[in-house]
């Protein structure tokens, strides 16, 4: 112990501390206040008398109340203000200062992201640290789903996380996001997932969960398709890797869906030449040809009219 100008209430040490969680751990050289010595004699003369001579002390006893009041009052904001420097500063050189951040969780994260978002943390005592308010700045990070902070004494902060799950690749302009079910945009997509569907367009991140669970009821489809274009905010095209463009309705397009599986599976309609299958129209199925195809078309047409007529 190293009591110092104790008329003054200065700092001195004792031998433990409880932190801010409520778990005792010992802590040599940990600084507290301690009352001014007229505050303590008033209290040893106090405790020294009858409870007779109290009674009989009714003045003396309100003057000494007030003056322990005045005196505890005094100590609580000083605690406040100095108290708690000091504890900073003895717990950061006892070895009390956030150094390690644990990460688990994280396997697509870049756990260099969290250590950003902690910078203002770490270095700083444990017994400073809001694990709440850390939390919420981890959380800020679109790759978390849910997040917990642990403090790990001595020096250690103990994150779990849940991450995101990535869906979809959402192309926008020129960038390719990762987007997860909720639509939220989580990073910038990498090699490493150009396996997800891609969707394109204004606004088709929000409502890509709902049209890719009801594209997997059809395999054969999913597996052709490249990407999923958002026209206008209103309906889908899909975009074959090897084969016509498929112009889906606004509405009931999930009925198209099924109808144009059926004749795929009927007359393999996505193997023929044709550049586009247009759905839009609820009582007909239009289908546009290559140029030179439809051209060929015409003319055979054109000739089948002409033999028409000279037979009648």
């Amino acid at each position: 112990m190293q009591p110092l100008n104790a008329d003054t209430g200065e700092i001195r040490t004792v031998a433990h501390a409880i932190d801010l969680a409520g778990d005792e751990h010992v802590l040599a050289g940990m600084p507290v206040r301690v009352l001014p010595r007229p505050v303590r004699r008033l209290i040893r003369t106090i405790n020294g008398l009858s409870f007779v001579d109290l009674l009989r002390s009714r003045a003396a006893l309100k003057a000494g109340i007030a003056v322990i009041a005045l005196g505890v009052g005094s100590f609580f904001m000083q605690e406040d203000r100095i108290g708690g420097m000091a504890l900073a500063s003895a717990s950061s050189n006892a070895g009390f200062s956030v150094s390690k951040l644990v990460v688990n969780g994280a396997s697509q994260l870049d756990v260099q992201k969290i250590e950003k978002q902690l910078a203002g943390h770490l270095g700083k005592s444990m017994f400073n640290i809001d694990v709440d308010q850390a939390r919420e700045s981890v959380a800020e990070i679109n790759w978390i789903k849910s997040v917990t902070i642990k403090k790990a004494y001595p020096d250690t902060l103990v994150i779990d996380m849940v991450e995101r799950e990535p869906v979809a690749l959402w192309k926008s302009g020129q960038t390719i996001y990762l987007i997860s079910p909720e639509g939220l945009v989580i990073d910038r997509a990498k090699a490493r997932h150009m396996h997800l569907p891609q969707v394109v367009g204004e606004g088709a991140n929000s409502v890509a969960s709902e049209f890719l669970a009801v594209m997997s009821r059809f395999p054969e489809l999913v597996s052709r398709s490249e990407a999923y274009v958002r026209v206008a905010e209103r309906r889908w095209n899909i975009v074959l890797d090897d084969g016509p463009s498929i112009l889906l309705p606004a509405d009931n397009w999930q009925d198209a869906l099924v109808e144009l599986d059926r004749m795929n599976a009927k007359n393999q309609i996505l193997d023929r030449e044709i550049v586009h299958i247009d759905m839009r129209l609820p009582d007909r199925l239009v289908l546009k040809l290559p140029e030179e195809d439809a051209e060929i078309r015409r003319t055979r047409i054109e000739k089948a009219i002409k033999r028409s007529w000279h037979k009648t």
